[in-house]
C-alpha cells in the first residue's frame, strides 16, 4: 500500500465515527479535516471530492469486515459448524452499531451503482431469518 493510501486510511479511522454519528448530509468536509487533523484543503489532496470519501469509507468498512469479522470463517483450527456460530455475535453486534448510518452511505449511491437500500435490507433481513 502507498503512502497516499496509508494517509486515506488514516483519515477515515479518524473521521468515520462523524459520518456514522451525523450522517452523510450532516457532516462537513471541515469536520472531517478537523477530526483527522489536517487542514481542509489537504483533505482534497486524498479525497477529490466528499463522495469520494463516503466510497472510500464503504471500502474502509467492507475491508475491516473481512480482515476482522470473516476470519473466525476461515479459521481452519475450528470445525465449520462452529465457526459459523462464532461468527453470527460478531456480524450483529456489527449491524446493531452501524446499520443506520450506512444505510444512508448507501443511499448516495443508490442510482449510480442501480443498489436498492430497501432490497439490500431485505436481503439482509431474509439472511438474519434463515438462522
Amino acid at each position: 500500500m502507498d503512502k497516499k493510501q496509508l494517509k486515506r486510511n488514516e483519515i477515515i479511522e479518524k473521521t468515520i465515527y462523524i459520518i456514522y454519528r451525523q450522517g452523510y448530509h450532516g457532516t462537513g468536509i471541515q469536520e472531517l479535516a478537523d477530526a483527522a487533523g489536517i487542514p481542509k484543503g489537504s483533505f482534497y489532496n486524498y479525497f477529490k471530492s466528499k463522495e469520494e470519501y463516503a466510497v472510500q469509507a464503504l471500502h474502509f468498512y467492507h475491508q475491516y469486515l473481512k480482515d476482522h469479522l470473516l476470519v473466525v470463517l476461515k479459521d481452519p483450527s475450528m470445525p465449520p459448524k462452529k465457526r459459523v456460530k462464532a461468527f453470527f455475535p460478531e456480524i450483529f453486534r456489527y449491524w446493531k452499531v452501524f446499520n443506520t448510518r450506512w444505510d444512508a452511505l448507501w443511499e448516495i449511491f443508490q442510482k449510480k451503482w442501480e443498489i436498492s437500500v430497501t432490497g439490500w435490507r431485505k436481503r439482509r433481513m431474509r439472511f438474519c431469518c434463515l438462522l
